[in-house]
């Protein structure tokens, strides 16, 4: 069991985006512990879509937790936005 904070990083370097865990709506504080770690070393598919992604890769996973997928300007993503598209935003 991994921190949040460790987690978090851990889906940035695989996947190029950062991810947001929520619970009732607020933030999850970074030093929580008991997290599973992060179970991908490969990236999704880039035209896979935040939605297909969260509910593929995330839900099965941390499903008691809300998750929101953060663009490289620091704002929420739309489900059907493509990865390709929300990697791209980081450069």
């Amino acid at each position: 069991m991994v921190k949040l904070a460790s987690l978090e990083k851990k889906i940035f370097e695989v996947e190029g985006f950062r991810v947001l865990f929520k619970q009732n709506g607020k933030k999850i504080r970074k030093d929580r512990a008991g997290f599973a770690q992060y179970p991908f070393s490969r990236k999704a598919a880039e035209k896979m879509t935040v939605r297909e992604y969260v509910e593929k890769r995330l839900q099965p996973h941390y499903g008691g937790f809300e998750i929101e997928v953060i663009d490289g300007k620091g704002k929420k993503v739309t489900g059907q936005t493509t990865l390709a598209t929300l990697r791209s935003s980081y450069q």
